[in-house]
């Protein structure tokens, strides 16, 4: 094949290659899509479980919080713990108000040792308070939930129902404590023989609705 006929061919690839793209832009289309952003009314609150307790030992559980007495003073001042982020809201198109209710009015025992010990707690002895909220005790929130439709107590309040109080992932801390405990009260709990101390449960549950 002499190079007067490869010259050829190349032309000819050339022309056919231009003559396709021709074709392929005469066909070509082009089609609109609309993109939309929608944003929708939200609520929601968590508790965040890194803020309980871990690396408990004794009565004391991992996964809770542990309101523990263990020294003169503590006995006759109380103790509280501060659980800093302890709740998670999310709270869109509209402010929020934050429920609280206790699973009882009373703390139950079920643990430690000790024979003839009060089988529950005084409500009353165990409080909450959420954020910049009041302060309620367990009582109260157990009451509060028989009497406001099983929603509990509002124990604290964010913004107005404009959606400028809108807020999302807004962590909250949550004070946990017990009063000061005499010593009709110490022997009660305690019982006869005790050599382990003893623990009082109740659950706290936390719900969000609009304001």
């Amino acid at each position: 094949m002499n190079v007067i006929v490869l010259k050829k061919m190349k032309k000819g690839f050339i022309l056919a290659a231009v003559a396709c793209l021709a074709v392929l832009g005469a066909n070509a289309q082009s089609k609109q899509v609309k993109v939309n952003v929608v944003l929708n009314p939200a609520l929601s609150i968590e508790v965040n479980d890194g803020s309980l307790d871990q690396g408990q030992t004794g009565l004391a559980e991992n996964g809770a919080v542990n309101l523990i007495y263990n020294t003169a003073t503590d006995y006759t001042t109380g103790v509280n713990k501060q659980v800093n982020d302890h709740l998670k809201v999310t709270a869109v198109g509209t402010g929020y108000k934050v429920y609280a209710k206790a699973s009882s009015n009373v703390l139950t025992r079920n643990g430690g040792d000790g024979d003839q010990a009060a089988a529950t707690m005084a409500g009353e002895i165990v409080s909450v308070k959420v954020g910049t909220g009041s302060s309620f005790d367990v009582a109260t929130l157990y009451s509060d939930r028989a009497a406001n439709s099983g929603k509990g107590k509002d124990i604290f309040a964010s913004g107005n129902s404009n959606s400028s109080a809108s807020v999302v992932a807004q962590p909250l801390n949550v004070l946990y404590a017990a009063r000061a405990l005499n010593s009709t009260e110490v022997q009660n709990f305690l019982g006869k023989n005790n050599k382990t101390g003893a623990r009082y449960t109740v659950d706290v549950v936390y719900d969000i609705l609009a304001d």
